[in-house]
């Protein structure tokens, strides 16, 4: 078991008819599970589960509107790693919130986000 926490910005000015920000907070938990059998357990392979939170807010700056909502997800993945080379897939489903925005209103609904990753793992001690 661990936690992942992840703060993420992003942005979009194009003047002078936009200029929005979006920032979040990320919060997991996830869990391995390594495959059992009469083998030691081999950790370069597993499948992990977690619950997620999503705090974001979305500011449009010409405006001076904003707007916060949570987003509760789950999600369900695996990962493998061979040598100094990792990857992952994973499936996220979340629920947004519905939001009134700029005389507007999106309603909420629940959406499947698939995700991949790759990494390079750096040899560092032993």
């Amino acid at each position: 078991m661990g936690i992942h926490v992840t703060r993420i910005t992003a942005g979009r000015e194009a003047a002078p008819v936009q200029d929005d920000r979006l920032s979040a907070w990320d919060i997991a938990l996830p869990v391995t599970f390594y495959p059992v059998g009469d083998q030691p357990v081999d950790p370069r392979r597993g499948v992990y589960a977690a619950q997620r939170l999503i705090f974001q807010t979305f500011e449009d700056r010409m405006t001076s509107q904003a707007e916060k909502g949570t987003l509760a997800a789950a999600l369900l993945g695996v990962a493998a790693r061979w040598r100094y080379v990792a990857v992952s897939g994973e499936l996220n489903l979340a629920h947004t919130p519905s939001m009134s925005f700029a005389n507007a209103t999106f309603q909420g609904g629940w959406i499947l986000l698939p995700m991949a990753g790759a990494s390079v793992i750096l040899p560092i001690g032993d």
